[in-house]
């Protein structure tokens, strides 16, 4: 089951591969692997919940202004994380037969495979794939981080530059996921984009503010 991680500096949710890996990365982010945890959580808001909505939700989704309780809130949260980074069977397969870096390939199996093992679910189907946990856990949390970014982070035109704000005071909106990218960048002169990126900002944030001159890259 895929576990996630929310840094609520960022504003966004990040994928893993299990909830150990999730909280490898420190106790000052919140993990959660099912509904009911993110519901639970008393750090994550229900404005928290609006922001992840929106931003993970599928492209042809409108965005929500808001949701009646967190109750339904979590449901949909969780609902549109799962859709986004659970693999797909040819994710899963890619994953199999090239992506694990072992010297032989992994075994693949029928259901009901030894305690020892991981069973991945193929989305859409009943069939079972199961594949040793150690064997494919890095190659995993590869597809999981494209599928984060949809490419690798901090990759792109801007890879290996340093961002600088042309402005004194954040013009977006309070609030708003362009703001929290201008922030960034203001709270940072110089920021590198791989920083950028790896805080939360988003490539299309930085576009619009070097279109209008709010940002230059060298």
């Amino acid at each position: 089951m895929t576990a996630y991680r929310f840094d609520k500096t960022a504003g966004t949710v990040f994928a893993h591969v299990s909830l150990k890996d999730a909280r490898s990365f420190g106790n000052t982010f919140d993990t959660f692997d099912n509904v009911g945890d993110l519901q639970n959580n008393k750090n994550i808001s229900l404005t928290d919940l609006v922001n992840i909505y929106n931003m993970h939700k599928a492209p042809d989704a409108p965005n929500v202004a808001k949701f009646a309780d967190k109750t339904a809130a979590a449901r949909r949260v969780f609902a549109a994380l799962e859709a986004k980074f659970t693999l797909t069977a040819q994710e899963l397969v890619d994953v199999v037969e090239s992506k694990a870096p072992v010297a032989e390939a992994p075994p693949v199996v029928v259901p009901e495979a030894p305690t020892p093992r991981a069973s991945v679910f193929n989305k859409g189907t009943t069939e079972t794939v199961v594949v040793k946990k150690e064997t494919l856990k890095q190659a995993v949390q590869k597809v999981l981080d494209k599928k984060q970014t949809g490419r690798k982070k901090g990759s792109g035109k801007f890879a290996g530059k340093q961002l600088f704000p042309l402005v004194a005071e954040n013009p977006r909106r309070a609030g708003s996921f362009g703001y929290h990218s201008m922030s960034l960048i203001l709270a940072v002169p110089g920021l590198y984009y791989s920083t950028y990126i790896e805080k939360g900002g988003r490539p299309q944030d930085l576009q619009w503010d070097i279109d209008r001159k709010f940002v230059e890259v060298k």
